[in-house]
């Protein structure tokens, strides 16, 4: 059965031992259950994230809201 957290830390420690970093993405809600610090909003424990990944906080849906990059 495939594990997706386990594929995750998988390729992210690979990502790691060749320099890379690995970046997380974390939605959040001003209300609700994804709101900043909650507990739904916490990187999941079984993901081995480390000290020097780095963590991107964004609240519009859209990734590509309030740039010049278009969504095709």
């Amino acid at each position: 059965m495939f594990e997706p957290r386990l594929a995750f830390n998988l390729v992210a420690s690979q990502v790691r031992e060749s320099g890379v970093p690995v970046i997380y993405v974390q939605h959040e809600t001003q209300l609700g259950v994804l709101r900043y610090q909650s507990e739904a909003w916490q990187v999941p424990v079984e993901l081995n994230n480390k000290g020097s990944d780095i963590y991107v906080r964004k609240q519009a849906s859209d990734s590509f809201k309030n740039t010049d990059q278009k969504n095709t």
